[in-house]
Formats: structure tokens, C-alpha cells, sequence
């Protein structure tokens, strides 16, 4: 679906090497294979080193999907500038913790 097809995006194209932003609010309403394929891409896109805010606000990420974000981000050790993270209304309410250890 559309995550896939962003994610395949976000990890083939390296001119995104400037992207400090990246908002998917309320626009994928991510199921759990939406949340795997993004946490499969963000260590491997090294390219994406510069990327200081990542809103995933508002799509019912549930508690495991939370976690399998949680382990992509503390893998992706390139993404050392990411300073702001929102999971606001996520079914696994752990986003807002998340978000603050970011910090």
C-alpha cells in the first residue's frame, strides 16, 4: 500500500539527505505492517541523517508497534538529530515516554 510505496521511497532516494521533517499525521492510519516496514527502513536509510522531526501522530499505533518503532530508532544510529518524535493518540500510549527520552 502507500507506506510501503513511501518507505521503499524513503530508503531508495538519497536526495532526501537533506529532509530535516517528516509528517505522516492522520494520513496512513498505519496498520502493523505499515509499522514494520518503517521501522525496517529507518536504520537502513543513512541517508536520512539529518531528519529532526518525525509526527506519526494520530494513526492507532498500538503498544507493539510503539516497541518495533522504539528498536528501529535505537538501531538507527544516523539519526542522532532526531529531536522531536509525536505519537500523540497512539493506541500504546508509550509515545509521549519516547518522545521525551528523545530530548
Amino acid at each position: 500500500g502507500d507506506v510501503m510505496q513511501l518507505c521503499s521511497a524513503l530508503l531508495r532516494n538519497t536526495a532526501l539527505s537533506a529532509l530535516t521533517s517528516l509528517r505522516m499525521r492522520s494520513c496512513f492510519n498505519l496498520d502493523e505492517d505499515g509499522i514494520n516496514s518503517l521501522a525496517a527502513v529507518l536504520p537502513r536509510a543513512a541517508h536520512l541523517s539529518s531528519l529532526q522531526n518525525l509526527d506519526l501522530a494520530d494513526n492507532g499505533i498500538t503498544q507493539p508497534g510503539e516497541a518495533e518503532l522504539a528498536h528501529a530508532l535505537v538501531a538507527a544510529t544516523h539519526l542522532s538529530n532526531l529531536r522531536s518524535l509525536n505519537f500523540q493518540s497512539s493506541q500504546g500510549l508509550q509515545g509521549a515516554a519516547l518522545g521525551m527520552a528523545l530530548r
